[in-house]
């Protein structure tokens, strides 16, 4: 039996971090937004999202943090959050307390680049230059 614990990093932490970070966000910022009391339609409508992303997304917030249903007196079901929903959440996973850093390499990535693209070109250029004329017997014309 393998010892699971040296491969405990890599194992997902909470539920919430099996959601897409646009649903994830969305469904914490509409629960600060409306008071830590929603219900799936409220979050869907605050968020933007599709009911059933909002719907998953309050499942696995709910999980995470202990949340609590209430049914409300038309019959409503109510997520109950505690105060500090995203603190708690970056205080369970690891990874979710290194995302923000993971976004902004992203975007510094895509506006100022990995690197040269054109490295080496010049020397690869001319490795081709010299199997062509090798493979003509150093004989070529301008348009080879």
């Amino acid at each position: 039996r393998q010892d699971s614990s040296r491969f405990r990093c890599f194992a997902r932490e909470t539920a919430s971090e099996d959601l897409a970070s646009v649903v994830r966000d969305g469904v914490i910022d509409a629960v600060e937004v409306l008071g830590n009391r929603v219900s799936i339609g409220k979050v869907a409508s605050v968020s933007g999202l599709k009911v059933t992303e909002a719907e998953d997304g309050l499942r696995a917030l709910a999980a995470d943090t202990l949340a609590t249903l209430e049914v409300s007196e038309a019959g409503e079901v109510l997520y109950k959050f505690p105060d500090n929903v995203r603190g708690i959440l970056r205080n369970k996973s690891f990874m979710l307390r290194l995302e923000p850093s993971f976004k902004r390499i992203l975007i510094f990535s895509f506006v100022f680049g990995d690197g040269d693209p054109n490295a080496g070109m010049d020397a690869k250029r001319w490795a081709q230059v010299g199997s062509i004329i090798q493979r003509s017997g150093g004989v070529v014309v301008a348009e080879q």
